[in-house]
């Protein structure tokens, strides 16, 4: 990502980055500030060490070796909240589920996942930053993007009421808060 940055000699920019693209967003704003301007993190988290997390992550990685449908529908489950996927039409569900069927790459990002930590990196953070936690994240809990806020001296935070895929649940909500942050 910050090679991207330089290579294209546009800096400092804005990031956002939304689960994972948190953590590297993070990673990079603590790694090289001077090319970035402020920084959105949503649905973020500083490691995947915790036996919660540990546990998750290895029914995931199970699922994706015994049962490519199970492995979909147990990662819906956790992507949306109940309200959001009982609103869905059949159509809606199956559409949404088929985008999380184990695909390589998405094994691959399950496993990446259980290996990072960039607890050390956060305070190094001196950009501007909009933490955002949703709060009925089943993926990324609550607890974890509070802590990934407390972690960014500094920092700030704001909550919505949606699962982890907020951009498939409160598009505008989610939008305006970026705008809103973006524009200061």
């Amino acid at each position: 990502m910050l090679e991207v940055v330089r290579e294209a000699g546009h800096g400092p920019v804005d990031m956002v980055g939304f689960s994972t693209g948190a953590v590297v967003g993070a990673a990079a704003a603590a790694r090289e500030p001077g090319l970035v301007r402020r920084l959105v993190l949503c649905g973020g988290f500083a490691h995947y060490g915790h036996p919660w997390q540990r546990l998750f992550t290895r029914t995931w990685k199970r699922l994706a070796e015994l049962d490519a449908n199970a492995f979909a529908e147990f990662t819906l489950l956790h992507a949306v909240s109940d309200g959001y996927l009982d609103g869905l039409t059949s159509r809606d569900r199956l559409g949404v589920r088929a985008g999380l069927m184990p695909s390589p790459g998405m094994v691959a990002l399950v496993d990446l996942i259980s290996r990072l930590d960039i607890t050390e990196q956060l305070a190094k953070i001196t950009v501007p930053t909009l933490v955002i936690g949703n709060k009925q994240d089943q993926l990324v809990p609550l607890r974890y993007s509070r802590h990934f806020r407390e972690a960014i001296p500094g920092s700030e935070y704001a909550e919505l009421d949606t699962g982890h895929l907020a951009m498939l649940e409160r598009p505008e909500e989610l939008s305006r808060l970026i705008e809103d942050f973006l524009a200061r």
